[in-house]
Parts: structure tokens; C-alpha cells; sequence
């Protein structure tokens, strides 16, 4: 629902690890905790309503077109 579908309407090769279509995907460790710090995001924008709390499941790995593109 949240990759096969919105691939198929977008008409992409996306959404399933299927012969032929991009490997995009990450690794999880859901036993892993972690806490929210704006310094440590990767993303353009820093602000976040979550900051300074404690969540479970970190991604470990990330990714793109088959090639590894984060690891921590």
C-alpha cells in the first residue's frame, strides 16, 4: 500500500525488490533506541517537534538503486 501501489500509479520502476526495478531500501534494527537531536538529521531543514525524545528502531542502512548510500 505505502510502495507497490503509489510505484504503479507513477508508472516507476519502484516499489518491490523485483528483477528489473531499483533497489531502494533500508536496513532496521528495532532493538535499537535512539534519541532525536536536530544536529544529527540529515535533512534540509532542522526543525523538528520531536527533539530530545527517545524512540525505538534505528535505520542502519540505506539503500539506492542497489548501491549503499548510509551506514552508521
Amino acid at each position: 500500500a505505502l510502495t507497490s501501489n503509489p510505484a504503479k500509479i507513477l508508472r516507476i520502476n519502484k516499489g518491490n525488490l523485483t528483477i528489473g526495478n531499483d533497489a531502494d531500501f533500508c536496513i532496521l534494527d528495532l532493538n535499537k533506541p535512539w534519541i532525536v537531536k536536530k544536529e544529527n538529521l540529515i535533512s534540509k531543514s532542522k526543525n523538528t517537534s520531536i527533539e530530545d525524545k527517545k524512540l525505538q528502531g534505528k535505520v542502519t542502512n540505506t539503500f539506492v538503486k542497489g548501491k549503499e548510500l548510509f551506514k552508521i
